[in-house]
């Protein structure tokens, strides 16, 4: 049993260093992808990246909640998280973990 510990271990390294590169790519690029842009009665939230272009406009009157989040690892790379509630519970923007 020990043996099988220091046979494979070393490759155990490797693979968590790959998986913790994909996953940063991921979520560097998704939090990126989401552009805000405030007009003089609205709201208009646009996410463009690799699977598709996508966007919702709020107007000002349907906003009934704003969540800013920012972690560590966010405040770092400078970007964060920013969701709006509206009247009828939709939350629009960035919702993560």
């Amino acid at each position: 049993m020990l043996s099988f510990i220091f046979v494979f271990f070393p490759l155990f390294i490797p693979l968590w260093l790959a998986f913790f590169f994909i996953f940063f790519l991921f979520y560097y690029f998704n939090k990126r992808a989401f552009t805000y842009f405030i007009t003089d009665k609205s709201v208009r939230v646009e996410k463009s990246w690799v699977f598709g272009n996508y966007f919702r406009e709020i107007t000002f009157d349907q906003i009934r909640d704003v969540h800013i989040m920012q972690g560590i690892l966010a405040r770092i790379f400078n970007c964060g998280s920013l969701v709006f509630v509206t009247s009828t519970g939709l939350e629009v923007g960035y919702v993560g973990g």
